[in-house]
């Protein structure tokens, strides 16, 4: 197991963990890295808790929890919501199509594009994965006080928001 950058071997003990660093703190002190570290840990987690069970990639459990929660939606929304490429959505779509977990439609809107949604199947893993998450979820976040998990959620939004934004103004970001 790695050492916490607050422990670490090269960190000054007089510099303050706010995410920033200083000109000589190294890479453990941002933010963004002790962010992607965490979503990368989390989704090895994630990953055993759904494939192994129930056979499903990050992505097709992504697809089929947009869904979920936006029932009857174009291809194109599922992707912005579900953080999958574009390229990896037809496969992805297609294969849960032939397990049965999607169905697929025509958009009376727009004959060019495709409506997907839940099956009766698809919405029983959805709800069974989604039992789980929250167990699994309350384990990760058992060192901390059901006040200070609302403080973190609440923070980690307000990051959210503000990094759409600064990616948003930014062309460089």
């Amino acid at each position: 197991m790695q050492t916490p950058p607050a422990a670490g071997p090269h960190r000054r003990p007089d510099v303050e963990d706010d995410g920033i660093g200083t000109d000589d703190s190294d890479i453990r002190a941002l933010f963004s890295f002790t962010l992607q570290r965490l979503a990368t840990l989390s989704t090895k987690i994630a990953t055993r808790s759904v494939y192994e069970p129930y056979g499903l990639s990050i992505p097709e459990w992504r697809v089929l929890a947009v869904l979920g929660y936006l029932g009857e939606v174009s291809v194109l929304t599922v992707a912005r919501h579900a953080a999958v490429l574009r390229t990896q959505l037809p496969r992805v779509t297609t294969e849960l199509e032939k397990r049965g977990l999607i169905r697929r439609k025509t958009n009376p809107d727009d004959g060019r594009s495709a409506l997907l949604s839940l099956t009766d199947t698809g919405r029983t893993t959805v709800d069974e994965i989604l039992r789980r998450s929250r167990s699994r979820n309350a384990d990760m976040l058992s060192d901390l006080s059901p006040a200070e998990r609302k403080e973190l959620m609440r923070l980690v939004r307000k990051v959210l928001r503000t990094s759409h934004e600064h990616l948003e103004n930014d062309p460089n970001a």
